[in-house]
C-alpha cells in the first residue's frame, strides 16, 4: 500500500511527476492498529489528511480502526465526526472514492464540503443512507436524488469532480446517481468552486448510527490545470454627445485549461476634503428582530454589501467617517465587544481585503454605537463591505435586524458564523430585514455615474471568451473630459491585476444630437405603463436624471408606476447593439 501526505504528493507532482492519473491520497487503513483512533494512527504514519470536525484527533469525534471480515477499516459510530481533508483544490479534475459498509437496520451520513471550517463550513453535498427522516438520498445543487445501496456488504462510493468545468457526478455501487453544478451549495445558492473535505458523521443515535469506511482515495485525473487570461482593450477613450450613451466591449479570453475567475470595478479615485455628507444603509432604523440561536457561543459577523452602483450618485469619492450599529434591546455581545470592519471587493461574492478595523466596547442595550477608523477608507467604485462582529451566547439573540421583507438576495442581510463564508440571513415569513448597520461618509462627491459595468464578477471556462459591457453616459453630465480606471483582478497568477484607463469626452458642440429616432415611446409623460415601439429591440436600460443606471429590462413595455416623479432616460438597444437615448418624464 502506498500512503502519501497530501501536501507531499502535490509538491512531488508539481515538481514534474506528471501522469495521466496521479494518486494524492491512498489509504486502505491496513498499517493502523485495530482499536486505536483513526486520525491519531494516520498522523503517526505520516499522513495529514484525517482530522475531526473540531480538529481534535484522539477525542470523542475521532473514529476507531476496526477489523471487519478480515480487513482493517475505519469504524464510525454516534458522536464520531471524522473529516477527510482534500486539499482545498480550486482547479483541475479529481476523483474521490471510498468503500462503505452499513449493517442492516443502521444508518449513515457523510457530506462533501466546499469549505471546511467547523460550523462555518460550506456544504457541497449531503448524503443520507437509510435515515429515518431523510431516507436514502443525496442533496446537491438544491435538488434531492434518491438511490439504493446494499446492507451487510461493501459497496463503492465515488465523486467525479471537474473543477475546470464546474461539474460533479456522484456514483453509488457503480451506478450514476446525479450530476450537478459543483459550485452550488446544497440549497442551490452560489457557493465556492472548491474541493476541501468530506465529513463522515453518524447522524442519529448510538442505537442506530453505525457504519464502516475503507479504501479511501483521491486521484488527480489528467494534469494540473491553470487559467491563461488575456483582457482587451488596453485603453478606452470615447467622445459622446449630450444625454447620450455608448458602450464598449471588454473581452476576457481564457486560453488555459482551468476556470478563469475575475472581479472588476470602475475606480473614480478619491475626492478632496469637503463638507458634503452621505448616509448609506438598507434598514429603516427600527429594531424588529433579534437573531441568534439556542447553541453557542458563536462568533457572528453581520455585513452589508455596497456595490459601486449603490453609492455612485451619493458617496463616490468620499471617505468613510464612521460605521454605526444599533445594539439589541435585550442582548449584548457576550464579552461586550463589537468589532467593526470594512472590506473591499472579493471573489465569489465575498469580502476581499480588510481595509479597516476598530474594536468598540459597550454594554449598552438598544443604543447606537459607532466606530471611527484610524486609517482613511474611500468609496471609489469597488464593492465595499461594512461589517460588525460579535460573540453570541447560547440562547441569546444579539444580532439586530429591522422588520422589512427585502428578499433573500438583499445586500443588507449577509452573515458569517465562526469565520465561515458570508451568506444571506433570511427566512421567508420569519425574518427578511436588514441589519441595523449604517455607513456615514464625508468629503467631496465625485461624479461616479457616467461609467458602469454590466457585470462585476464572473468565470471564463478554458477556451472561452466572456464579454463585459462598459457603458459610458453623458446623462446629467456637464461638458468636459472625465477619467477613471477599470480594475480587473483575476486568479491567473501571470495576470493578477489589469488596469485599463477610461476617458470620456462629453462634447456637446462637436457631436450633433440624434434628432431622428427609430423608436417611439408613449405615453410620455406617464404615471404607469410606457410602451417602446421599434424594430429588433433587445434591451432597455433605464437611467436616472443623474445618470445612474436603475434597471435593465428586456420587454417593450415598462412599468414606471413605482418610480418617483421626475426625468428618466431610456437607452434603447437593438439586436445589432445600436443604441438610442430617449427622455421620459414620470408625473
Amino acid at each position: 500500500m502506498k500512503k502519501l501526505s497530501l501536501l507531499f504528493a502535490m509538491i512531488a507532482f508539481l515538481a514534474g511527476n506528471v501522469f495521466a492519473q496521479t494518486v494524492l491520497i491512498d489509504d486502505d487503513i491496513q498499517a493502523y492498529t485495530v482499536g486505536n483512533k483513526l486520525a491519531v494512527e494516520s498522523q503517526a504514519a505520516g499522513n495529514d489528511f484525517w482530522t475531526t470536525w473540531s480538529n481534535a484527533p484522539g477525542g470523542a469525534e475521532d473514529g476507531v480502526v476496526a477489523e471487519l471480515g478480515g480487513t482493517k477499516c475505519a469504524h464510525f459510530t454516534f458522536d464520531n465526526d471524522q473529516v477527510l481533508l482534500l486539499g482545498g483544490m480550486e482547479s483541475s479534475h479529481y476523483e474521490v472514492e471510498f468503500d462503505m459498509y452499513v449493517p442492516t437496520g443502521k444508518d449513515a451520513y457523510n457530506n462533501m464540503l466546499h469549505i471546511f471550517n467547523g460550523s462555518g463550513s460550506q456544504w457541497a453535498t449531503e448524503i443520507y443512507y437509510n435515515h429515518s427522516t431523510n431516507g436514502t438520498k443525496i442533496t446537491a445543487g438544491g435538488n434531492d436524488y434518491s438511490f439504493t445501496f446494499p446492507f451487510d456488504t461493501w459497496f463503492p462510493v465515488k465523486y467525479d469532480v471537474d473543477l475546470d468545468n464546474d461539474v460533479a457526478t456522484f456514483y453509488v455501487n457503480g451506478t450514476e446517481i446525479c450530476t450537478w453544478q459543483f459550485s452550488l451549495k446544497t440549497d442551490g445558492g452560489a457557493g465556492s468552486r472548491k474541493l476541501d473535505a468530506i465529513d463522515f458523521f453518524p447522524p442519529t443515535s448510538a442505537a442506530v448510527s453505525d457504519y464502516y469506511v475503507d479504501n479511501v482515495k483521491l486521484t488527480l485525473v489528467g494534469s494540473v490545470s491553470a487559467p491563461n487570461l488575456t483582457i482587451e482593450p488596453e485603453a478606452i477613450s470615447e467622445t459622446v454627445g449630450e444625454d447620450d450613451i455608448t458602450t464598449v466591449d471588454i473581452n476576457i479570453a481564457n486560453s488555459g485549461t482551468a476556470m478563469g475567475d475575475w472581479i472588476a470595478w470602475v475606480d473614480f479615485e478619491e475626492g478632496g476634503a469637503g463638507s458634503q455628507t452621505a448616509t448609506l444603509a438598507y434598514h429603516d432604523g427600527q429594531e424588529s428582530s433579534g437573531i441568534g440561536s439556542s447553541g453557542g457561543p458563536y462568533a457572528r459577523e453581520m455585513a452589508i454589501r455596497l456595490p459601486g452602483s449603490a453609492y455612485a450618485a451619493s458617496a463616490m469619492g468620499m471617505k468613510i467617517s464612521k460605521v454605526k450599529f444599533q445594539t439589541s434591546s435585550s442582548y449584548a455581545s457576550a464579552d461586550n465587544t463589537y468589532t467593526f470592519r470594512v472590506y473591499g471587493q472579493g471573489f465569489n461574492n465575498q469580502p476581499g481585503e480588510k481595509l479597516a478595523e476598530k474594536v468598540v466596547t459597550s454594554s449598552s442595550l438598544g443604543t447606537w454605537i459607532e466606530a471611527a477608523f484610524d486609517n482613511d477608507v474611500y468609496m471609489t467604485g469597488q464593492t465595499m463591505w461594512a461589517t460588525v462582529a460579535l460573540t453570541q451566547n447560547a440562547g441569546e439573540y444579539p444580532l439586530t435586524m429591522d422588520g422589512g421583507e427585502y428578499g433573500e438576495e438583499a445586500d443588507g442581510n449577509w452573515l458569517s458564523t465562526q469565520g465561515g463564508t458570508f451568506d444571506h440571513c433570511y427566512s421567508e415569513g420569519s425574518f427578511g430585514g436588514a441589519w441595523l448597520i449604517t455607513v456615514e461618509c464625508q468629503g467631496e462627491l465625485v461624479s461616479g455615474s457616467w461609467a458602469s459595468l454590466s457585470d462585476i464578477e464572473g468565470s471564463v471556462a478554458g477556451g472561452a471568451t466572456q464579454t463585459v459591457v462598459l457603458s459610458l453616459s453623458t446623462i446629467g453630465l456637464e461638458a468636459g473630459t472625465y477619467n477613471s480606471t477599470l480594475y480587473i483582478m483575476t486568479n491567473d497568477e501571470d495576470l493578477p491585476e489589469v488596469q485599463i484607463p477610461v476617458t470620456l469626452v462629453a462634447d456637446y458642440d462637436g457631436i450633433a444630437d440624434n434628432a431622428e429616432n427609430a423608436f417611439k415611446v408613449y405615453p410620455n409623460p406617464t404615471s404607469g405603463m410606457i410602451t417602446v415601439e421599434g424594430e429588433n429591440i433587445s434591451a432597455i436600460a433605464i437611467y436616472s436624471a443623474a445618470g445612474q443606471l436603475i434597471n435593465v429590462v428586456n420587454n417593450t413595455t415598462v412599468d414606471m408606476s413605482s418610480f418617483g416623479a421626475g426625468v428618466y432616460y431610456f437607452n434603447i438597444i437593438d439586436s445589432a447593439n445600436n443604441s438610442t437615448v430617449q427622455r421620459v418624464v414620470v408625473k
